[in-house]
């Protein structure tokens, strides 16, 4: 909590920004060469990731996804969910932005990742421009605001977001945080031209929101701007000015909150999880992150942040003697500088939802770097006030005092090498989910990862046995389930891909892709009307997923059902009209040759 009377004597001065602390006048040029090393280093930092492959949910979400591929599908883009290709797949992410990026990039470059590497690199060095901008007006220190960018650009908890295609959601999302937190800046220093701002600020939360949820905690931050940074106007505000100022945002809210809902159908589809559980993994969680932001090493797509269901010693006493810590040291600095209190509400704010991800996301995928994308922003400020204030005693580094740009120096080396030292892990997805396994050894969804990837690159024997070592780990598992069964179909070990899809349906039931499988066993098992019933199912769940109708007219024929069998490849040939489908139909409609006298 930061402390209510944090430089209260300053609140009182007339001023629309925070007052300018740039000493030697050297300052601003030290500002550029610092602005220009940032750039630099950030850009080499990630060149090689142009040469990395699409990995991870790049797959299913760009190259397996026709919904990205043409542009005749945009419209239905703001009509679905984030994973609505997939059959029967429930949505909890409705962000329409993110998918048109997606849609943009594909009509350019097709599947080439490196020009997809390219564009989340270059989006990344935008923001980073746009910190500057930012910490710039928040600290009114050139300086400060440069040393800021710096540890901004080149923290290494950023190489999930910019390594990994599908991670630009997070600088996508800051493009317009940041942008509505500057035009509300703009608005608030008035000007003929203020309600403009004003507009532009709103319509900037409109599309953070629509890129990722995570954009809805904006108005927080704008509180905390009028209150440590701005300070115009009485202390006491009316609560109707107050209501009117903010009203624009709470009605985008209300509007965006509708439209998810009614897409959503609900507000998502949680893994609910007992409150007093949330609770006791709060401090772990939490400590995971301040450690993230600290001591960026040894990081991993999927790490081992289990749930907490019995508090002890090392899983919730220490963690919240750590947290504890962390926030005291952010309140004492919120006490001497206003800066770092507008800095500190900022990274809490935008901890949010990934706090509230606790909750709704699954137990072995609770954390992530990029969830402090955003949130290391006010970090890097709060670090840069503190930095700045380094003495030097009348000394000059580059025209700027020489203790704050040495250390600054230092930590852009030493965050650049860890950057470019540890981007290479998302080269490539078997590299990404052995080096997963290895910083997570009993994250399920990291062994499940790394045995499909071993699965598709034909290494069946290792990828069961790294299924086998999931499932003793955690037996009720559906993804394993599901994945050891679609696996033992492929090597045509029939019966048993049966009993672990049949394992799965109970596990999970509103799946389609299980019972299509399913089905398949049947089939090669010659049990075709079983075979039926599953084929069924499949489309009852999601009737518009290709190869599904077709199956089940094999069934259908195969059972001498030719007239319902005609009609299933009628169906299949309007979703996927492909040369196969029409060789069958024909073989179908022909007229059967009569027996010779």
């Amino acid at each position: 909590m930061l402390p209510a009377g944090a430089g209260t004597s300053r609140r009182q001065e007339p001023v629309t920004q925070a007052p300018r602390v740039v000493g030697p006048h050297h300052g601003p040029d030290a500002a550029r060469v610092l602005m220009a090393l940032a750039l630099a280093l950030t850009a080499l930092s990630y060149v090689n990731t142009l040469r990395f492959q699409f990995v991870y949910d790049d797959l299913p979400q760009i190259l397996n996804n026709p919904r990205i591929h043409f542009w005749r599908h945009a419209p239905r883009l703001f009509g679905e969910h984030v994973w609505s290709q997939l059959a029967g797949r429930a949505g909890n992410y409705y962000r329409p932005l993110f998918e048109l990026w997606l849609l943009l990039n594909y009509s350019l470059f097709g599947a080439n990742p490196a020009w997809w590497h390219a564009t989340t690199v270059a989006v990344h060095l935008a923001v980073t421009i746009m910190v500057y901008v930012l910490a710039r007006r928040v600290t009114g220190d050139r300086l400060a605001a440069a040393i800021a960018t710096v540890l901004f650009g080149l923290h290494p908890t950023h190489i999930e977001t910019v390594a990994w295609i599908s991670g630009v959601t997070e600088p996508l999302l800051a493009v317009f945080v940041i942008g509505s937190v500057l035009s509300y800046a703009r608005w608030r220093d008035g000007g003929s031209h203020a309600q403009w701002w004003r507009a532009a600020s709103v319509a900037a939360y409109a599309l953070a929101m629509l890129c990722k949820e995570t954009g809805i905690v904006v108005p927080i931050i704008l509180l905390a701007y009028d209150r440590y940074v701005s300070r115009r106007g009485p202390q006491r505000e009316p609560l109707v000015s107050l209501a009117a100022r903010y009203a624009p945002y709470g009605a985008t809210a209300l509007a965006y909150l509708g439209v998810r809902h009614h897409v959503l159908r609900g507000l998502g589809y949680p893994e609910a999880k007992p409150w007093l559980d949330v609770a006791l993994t709060l401090p772990s969680f939490l400590l995971f992150y301040v450690r993230e932001l600290i001591w960026p090493v040894g990081l991993s797509v999927f790490r081992d942040v289990p749930l907490v269901h019995s508090p002890g010693l090392s899983n919730f006493v220490l963690p919240l003697v750590g947290v504890v810590a962390a926030v005291s040291a952010l309140a004492w600095a919120s006490r001497r500088w206003q800066v770092a209190a507008f800095a500190s509400v900022w990274l809490a704010a935008l901890m949010i939802p990934p706090i509230a991800g606790i909750y709704v996301f699954n137990a072995d995928d609770l954390v992530h770097d990029r969830y402090l994308y955003l949130p290391s922003i006010g970090l890097a400020m709060v670090v840069a006030l503190a930095i700045r204030k380094i003495k030097s005693e009348g000394r000059e580094l580059l025209g700027a005092p020489a203790a704050p740009m040495a250390v600054t120096l230092a930590l852009a080396c030493a965050l650049a090498a860890g950057t470019a030292l540890q981007n290479t892990v998302w080269a490539n997805d078997l590299i990404l989910y052995a080096h997963a396994v290895k910083a997570a050894p009993k994250n399920v969804l990291a062994i499940d990862h790394l045995a499909n990837e071993l699965y598709k690159r034909g290494r069946v024997d290792m990828a069961l046995q790294r299924y086998q070592e999931a499932l003793r780990l955690k037996p009720g598992i559906w993804e394993t389930h599901f994945a050891v069964g679609i696996t033992l179909y492929e090597v045509g070990q029939f019966a048993a891909a049966q009993k672990e899809l049949e394992t799965a349906i109970l596990l999970l039931p509103s799946n389609a892709d299980q019972y299509y499988y399913l089905g398949l066993c049947h089939l090669q098992q010659g049990q075709y009307a079983r075979a039926e019933q599953s084929f069924r199912m499949a489309i009852a769940i999601f009737g518009a997923k290709p190869g599904f109708h077709y199956a089940l007219a094999i069934s259908l024929e195969k059972q001498g059902k030719l007239e319902q069998a005609r009609d299933e490849l009628r169906a299949e040939w309007r979703i996927n009209p492909n040369p196969q489908v029409k060789i069958a139909l024909e073989a179908l409609e022909k007229p059967a040759t009569p027996p010779r006298p």
